[in-house]
């Protein structure tokens, strides 16, 4: 039986600042499933060990009838009512009486985004004996099976598929991880990005540095665009989030653009990321040279997703929330196009350094984050 697995992280933006949660759900892929079917993997998606699909596999594999990009509208439906569960649990177990602020203006939805889902298709065993369902991992007899039931058809998923990772431009070796989407050519210096049909040309940008750089950390530079408030400059967005610095004539000139990290993080570190570098840039020089034996970390968020998350890092920027969420909350956003930027880092001790905006990244936390 198939199901559509999504895991991912969750923000929500309120006037109290920005709720994160890692996201794991499992929905059946078959409309109206029989009853004697479960609708939700649970915890089996997370705990027990996977293998891929493959022509010899045995077994009868269902084909999903769910359309694939309804998975995170469905997700979001799921999240939404467990948190007015946990809203109304809260409320009936409440000691002390809180008085809201009748002066702060409402927000009629939370800012919400899901973002780094990773969306695949999990196959959940089951057989027939005697005429009796029973689940394929425990051996549980589940219902009788119907004797009219449907005939099964195998439309069973063709596996994967393997591209090769030498540069179509001079065939020397890529730089990548498994579970990259840019790949770097350590002579050319070209790079690439993987897709269905092979590697298609990827435009990188590498910042300028003097520094030996021991790791270089990915970051999309997504040129936004915003009505009614238009944020094209950094003076606008200092305007709309109201950040306690002077508008100077220079910011009239510069150009805005949201920086958010092109890999995967814990929601925290992520949404830290996405705040210094957004709030710190400016006018970057950009350089093609890098040696050759060159650690570049692996892109594994696409611009797309990087983008879901600009209207809750704008919100989470800004210090006077009660009086800037509501015109955030109205803003239309549009991506109109994005840069893949690498940023140079130092490794000291169990840390990476940024020299030229003096903050560090755990170690620790980039090794978690290839887990999620």
């Amino acid at each position: 039986m198939p199901y559509w697995r999504c895991k991912g992280t969750q923000y929500t933006l309120t006037f109290g600042g920005v709720e994160r949660s890692l996201v794991d759900h499992s929905i059946c892929a078959v409309q109206n499933p029989p009853s004697l079917f479960p609708l939700s993997l649970g915890i089996r998606s997370q705990t027990l060990h996977m293998k891929f699909v493959e022509p010899l596999s045995t077994g009868v594999f269902l084909a999903p009838q769910t359309a694939f990009a309804s998975v995170k509208e469905n997700v979001a439906r799921s999240l939404a009512r467990q948190k007015k569960f946990t809203e109304a649990y809260t409320s009936l177990h409440k000691t002390e009486t809180l008085i809201a602020d009748k002066q702060a203006p409402a927000v009629s939805h939370p800012i919400e985004a899901l973002i780094g889902e990773l969306v695949s298709l999990v196959y959940s065993p089951f057989y027939i004996n005697q005429n009796f369902l029973f689940d394929g991992i425990t051996s549980e007899k589940l219902a009788p099976w119907p004797e009219n039931s449907a005939q099964m058809f195998d439309c069973r998923p063709p596996g994967p598929s393997f591209i090769s990772t030498l540069c179509p431009e001079c065939g020397w070796g890529l730089l990548a991880e498994s579970d990259s989407l840019a790949l770097v050519c350590g002579k050319c210096g070209r790079a690439w990005s993987a897709s269905a049909r092979g590697l298609a040309p990827l435009d990188i940008f590498l910042n300028a540095t003097t520094i030996a750089a021991d790791l270089w950390l990915p970051f999309w530079r997504l040129d936004v665009v915003a009505k009614p408030t238009a944020i094209g400059t950094f003076a606008d967005f200092v305007r709309l989030t109201k950040t306690p610095r002077s508008v100077l004539p220079a910011m009239e000139q510069q150009k805005f653009y949201f920086w958010m990290p092109a890999f995967k993080a814990n929601p925290n570190l992520f949404l830290l990321l996405a705040r210094l570098m957004t709030l710190n840039q400016k006018e970057t020089s950009f350089s093609e040279t890098f040696t050759k034996d060159s650690a570049f970390y692996p892109v594994t968020l696409p611009a797309s997703e990087g983008f879901e998350v600009a209207r809750v890092v704008l919100g989470d920027i800004s210090p006077a929330k009660q009086k800037t969420l509501p015109a955030i909350e109205d803003l239309s956003l549009s991506l109109l196009s994005s840069a893949l930027v690498y940023v140079p880092f130092t490794l000291k001790g169990q840390e990476y350094i940024q020299p030229d905006l003096n903050f560090s990244v755990m170690a620790n936390a980039l090794k978690w984050g290839r887990m999620l």
